[in-house]
């Protein structure tokens, strides 16, 4: 009698393409070859699933989600950003790519089919609005090391829409931004922000904000003047933004916000500042961030560790995150009720 057959590969009756784990024996996978467009529209079209929603005390919105439409920055398709988003629950997602709204027609279809209301904002590169960095340096400033550091960029607002006359100002403020510029280097100045807040929230975002910005280079009276002129130009439409990816710098500049929020009764509002939709895909993301700065990833060091967690998480996850500060998530929650554009409502208005 002959010994069992080792390592069989198991029966493909069905013609499906065998595993491509590694570890399992078989034949070697041959990828089918598809044209672009087709496999583009492949990636669009997505089998969703409704999520099991659990019962929960305090619901959560990510209203700071970036996609790879932030050239560089961002390392997920708005697909899969909705894909992620609704396997976890959440029930709003703001997108708030740089400098431009070009996603923003993917990711609505794209959660229209998953039952996630797709917001829209964007972030914006704000030139002479304190925080600035020129050449590697900033203004007035000696240079700075460089060994490694990251590449010189503008500060950012991140501005979402509240309604039709906010989307109309957001695409008229970037438009206005980009004109006369090279490609790539979109920028707005405050005054330009003040001309088009109205149908606007304004949340001063992540570490790559102006008022993390300022704080960090002019400390903390500089800005809470700051804060304190945005309010001006958003009355009851400023949000001081929270992240927690379990950095130190990050906590210090936290604490800070939130004595200047209290201080300036600002509401306080939680995001992941998400740049990629799942935990896998930071490896792309470290990619992306090695090019952007133009070094290798064994080089890259702090930069990819800054990087870290900026992920969907669920509503329990963050809850665990702000535990000490409910009212972020709070803030999040009602700030996101309070968007009430989508693309379902630009429509055609022909002209008058």
């Amino acid at each position: 009698m002959s010994d069992p057959p080792r390592n069989r590969p198991s029966d493909n009756s069905k013609g499906e393409p065998p595993s491509r784990n590694l570890g399992v024996s078989g034949p070697a996978y041959v990828p089918e070859i598809v044209a672009a467009g087709a496999r583009k529209e492949r990636l669009r079209q997505r089998a969703w699933k409704p999520a099991s929603f659990r019962a929960r005390s305090r619901p959560y919105a990510e209203l700071h989600a970036a996609s790879a439409f932030s050239f560089l920055d961002g390392a997920s398709l708005p697909e899969d950003l909705i894909a992620r988003a609704a396997d976890l629950g959440l029930p709003a997602v703001t997108l708030v790519d740089r400098n431009g709204v070009y996603g923003a027609p993917r990711f609505y279809k794209a959660a229209r089919s998953a039952s996630v209301r797709a917001l829209v904002g964007a972030e914006v590169s704000l030139r002479g609005g304190g925080g600035e960095w020129e050449s590697g340096r900033k203004t007035g400033s000696p240079p700075r090391p460089l060994t490694p550091s990251p590449t010189p960029q503008l500060p950012r607002l991140t501005l979402l829409v509240e309604n039709r006359t906010g989307y109309k100002n957001l695409c008229r403020l970037i438009t206005a931004g980009a004109l006369g510029k090279p490609k790539g280097e979109t920028s707005v100045t405050l005054e330009g922000v003040a001309a088009h807040a109205s149908g606007l929230h304004c949340t001063t975002g992540g570490e790559e904000g102006s008022i993390a910005r300022i704080l960090e280079k002019e400390g903390l009276e500089a800005a809470g003047e700051s804060l304190e002129r945005l309010a001006q130009i958003f009355p009851g439409r400023l949000h001081v933004e929270l992240q927690r990816h379990g950095l130190r710098a990050e906590e210090h500049r936290n604490q800070a916000l939130t004595d200047l929020a209290r201080r300036l009764r600002l509401p306080l509002i939680a995001t992941n500042g998400v740049r990629y939709a799942r935990p896998k895909d930071k490896e792309l993301h470290d990619i992306f961030t090695a090019i952007r700065n133009h070094t290798t990833l064994d080089r890259a060091g702090r930069l990819l560790q800054e990087e870290r967690e900026r992920h969907f998480k669920d509503a329990t996850r963050m809850e665990a995150l702000f535990s000490d500060l409910p009212a972020a998530l709070d803030g999040a929650w009602e700030l996101s009720k309070r968007l009430d554009f989508t693309l379902a409502d630009l429509g055609y208005r022909f002209p008058e």
